[in-house]
């Protein structure tokens, strides 16, 4: 193998090499396949008789077990979700029983192409920055010189979000999500900052959704 050229040399007898031939169409076919992921965000402020959590047992249906296909995925783009499950599965309904235990808000509608088994980034919130004093030293008059090092800090949705296509086309979605958020929303508004400023993070467990 000639990594630099991007050439594969192989010796052995004609059906070996014909075996082998299969084997690298089959793979550059599945590597140059490509996924249009399109995420929507929500937040929901739970009401005060809620504060306990949501209660999804409630949920009138159920996330489906039926798996995407790549010849579906138009059908569900174009605003169609039945391919989850044998029922349809109404995203304005789930909005409507988030709605009945607090605010649900639209914070953002992000979409991305990737290519089969290859990392997705989405990030939606802001990114802070800040200052740190870096050095401090003194000039030929003794006076103090300080020196100020530039630095940032995320605080948002962060999704790692990685799509594999099996040769039938069936699409898994690997997803790891990551939260960080201000411990106290008045930092926010701080605009000289030297210090990172003060956040909590949750990094949720991978989830792998057909």
């Amino acid at each position: 193998i000639d990594k630099n050229s991007g050439l594969i040399t192989v010796t052995g007898t004609r059906n070996q090499i014909e075996e082998i031939r299969k084997y690298i169409n089959n793979l550059n076919d599945r590597l140059h396949k490509e996924v249009l992921i399109d995420v929507k965000i929500y937040s929901v402020e739970l009401s005060k008789s809620n504060q306990t959590g949501i209660k999804w047992s409630e949920l009138s249906f159920s996330l489906p077990s039926k798996q995407i296909k790549t010849n579906e995925l138009d059908e569900y783009f174009a605003g169609s979700y039945s391919i989850f499950s044998e029922t349809t599965f109404n995203i304005a309904g789930l909005l409507n029983f988030l709605a009945q235990n607090g605010n649900v808000n639209s914070i953002s509608n992000p979409k991305i192409v990737t290519l089969n088994n290859q990392k997705a980034i989405i990030s939606v919130g802001d990114t802070i920055y800040y200052k740190y004093i870096s050095a401090k030293k003194k000039d030929e008059n003794g006076n103090p010189i300080i020196q100020y090092t530039i630095d940032n800090k995320f605080v948002g949705v962060l999704l790692d979000i990685t799509p594999q296509i099996s040769n039938n086309g069936e699409i898994v979605l690997s997803i790891n999500p990551k939260i960080n958020e201000f411990k106290n929303l008045n930092q926010l508004l701080n605009s000289n900052r030297e210090m990172p400023p003060d956040t909590k993070g949750a990094k949720k467990n991978n989830a792998h959704i057909p």
